[in-house]
């Protein structure tokens, strides 16, 4: 029992495993949150929920906070694409953020939206007003 204690303490220290593709996204949402993400898996792989998405946040008791990203997505994603998926997915995974499809001037306000790419555009134009929203919501 006392080596099973020992063991879930180790492994809630740190992060557990980030693919080296995915690090520099993780540190980003560390630095424009200025939070920690806490252990977390971030990997590539078969999302096992819905087909055609870019991503996916799992979460459970039993385990740490994974984000799966679709390499085939990933393979031909635009620098911004894949930092709106990766803090799309961390916001699911890391500040239990819901989706959030709201629109404004018939464009999303969020990088909650279901589909976070919709907001590339505007996003490379000013991320302010998305970072913003992500990290301090008026919703919670």
């Amino acid at each position: 029992m006392r080596y099973l204690i020992l063991l879930v303490i180790l492994s809630s220290c740190g992060k557990l495993y980030i693919d080296p593709a995915l690090q520099p996204y993780i540190d980003q949402f560390e630095l424009a949150g200025n939070i920690p993400t806490g252990p977390l898996v971030a990997k590539f792989g078969v999302l096992t929920r819905v087909t055609g998405e870019e991503g996916e946040c799992s979460t459970n008791f039993f385990s740490a906070p994974t984000i799966t990203i679709n390499p085939t997505f990933w393979a031909f994603a635009s620098e911004t694409d894949r930092t709106l998926v990766v803090f799309h997915e961390l916001g699911h995974c890391v500040l239990n953020r819901a989706h959030n499809n709201t629109v404004a001037g018939g464009h999303p306000v969020s990088i909650m939206n279901l589909h976070a790419t919709w907001v590339s555009d505007l996003y490379e134009i000013n991320s302010a007003p998305f970072l913003n929203e992500l990290f301090k919501p008026t919703d919670r």
